[in-house]
């Protein structure tokens, strides 16, 4: 093998180990977003059991669950 083939071939080896860290790099980007949106998701599904509770709590009701409106007792 000559100085050319060599040096195309450690070239090619180098390219390929640039886009294997690029890839882990990117995954590992999209778990750690995954795992957030997780995270958001049930940070916001609580919220919204709680805030239901607290108008539920001060004499509202949800209108064809629509719009809040105070009960009329």
């Amino acid at each position: 093998m000559g100085p050319l083939a060599e040096l195309t071939q450690q070239l090619d080896i180098e390219e390929r180990l640039e886009r294997d860290v690029k890839s882990q790099a990117f995954h590992a980007v999209q778990d750690r977003d995954a795992e957030l949106d997780r995270k958001l998701a049930s940070f916001i599904e609580l919220s919204e059991a709680v805030a239901s509770s607290l108008l539920i709590l001060a004499g509202f009701h949800q209108h064809k669950r629509g719009d809040w409106r105070k009960r009329n007792e």
